[in-house]
């Protein structure tokens, strides 16, 4: 048994789906249950139920989890102590954005004139993984939804979606959106249920691409209000989005500050401080 295979099983029983655990792992689906095979081979116990393609962790594959997520946190922090004692502690402060870009921007802007040796590694298409370790990132930032309960955030206010067309574009028919990882932004699932029926959508996996389609008149999309700025140009169209379902409610969360380098721990709480969050505020998800 190692890290490694610890590391794989804790994605499947997160996923309880090997195929999306293996996307997300970037392994070959046969390499990961091969892994995880061993990995039961070497406890003597099934971790799963299986029932046909699909995995449910049973009572043994949630005890072993509790273990894995408690190992590989404790060799975490004993990686973060030895930087420390070597005198190289972490500069960089991790942080996943779901939305609020512009928000934490100035945020950052703020902390590196105080702390200019601070660097920052900005992952903009967290959003759409299918399993989001928030333990990867010191900050996230992430949508009110289901599937991100299960972390402990503060509100982060509301990110509310504009229209953006060109101004060329005189009788839209076509919608471009972001696709990324097998998964669409979440304008899209609104869009496309009311949406006439000779209406045509269009996919792109970057936010340049997007812009572009935009820009060039191919196509309209959807912009978050805070960025009206970068789309301040002669041949775009900022319009209100047609409903109230185009505003999504925003939290953001911290890492347990035990396992923070000590750059992101001044990170963590002068943002704190900087959108005037508070302990009482902090949202306990179930």
């Amino acid at each position: 048994m190692n890290l490694d295979q610890m590391h794989f099983f804790t994605v499947v029983a997160q996923m309880e789906n090997v195929s999306k655990a293996a996307d997300s792992l970037h392994m070959t689906q046969s390499t990961l249950s091969k892994n995880i095979l061993r990995l039961e081979e070497e406890l003597g116990v099934p971790l799963f139920d299986r029932h046909g393609k699909k995995l449910f962790l049973n009572e043994q594959g949630s005890r072993f989890l509790d273990t894995c997520r408690k190992t590989l946190q404790d060799v975490s922090e004993a990686k973060e102590e030895m930087r420390r004692s070597l005198g190289n502690p972490e500069k960089k402060i991790r942080i996943a954005i779901c939305g609020g870009l512009y928000k934490m921007c100035q945020c950052m802007v703020a902390f590196q004139k105080k702390y200019p040796e601070a660097t920052f590694d900005v992952d903009t298409q967290a959003e759409y993984q299918e399993y989001l370790d928030i333990n990867a990132y010191d900050v996230a930032i992430y949508p009110d939804e289901n599937r991100f309960r299960k972390f402990r955030g503060y509100d982060f206010g509301d990110e509310v979606l504009l229209l953006a067309r060109a101004k060329n574009l005189v009788a839209p028919k076509h919608y471009v959106f972001m696709h990324i990882n097998g998964r669409t932004e979440f304008a899209y699932q609104f869009f496309s249920s009311v949406s006439e029926s000779d209406i045509s959508f269009c996919f792109v996996n970057s936010g340049g691409a997007h812009l572009q389609m935009i820009t060039s008149g191919l196509a309209q999309g959807f912009v978050p209000e805070e960025m009206r700025d970068l789309h301040k140009d002669d041949s775009i169209l900022l319009f209100p989005a047609p409903n109230d379902k185009y505003v999504r409610k925003m939290k953001i969360c911290f890492k347990r500050e035990r396992r923070l380098s000590p750059m992101a721990a001044r990170f963590c709480a002068f943002a704190k401080d900087y959108f005037h969050l508070s302990n009482t505020d902090q949202i306990k998800e179930p």
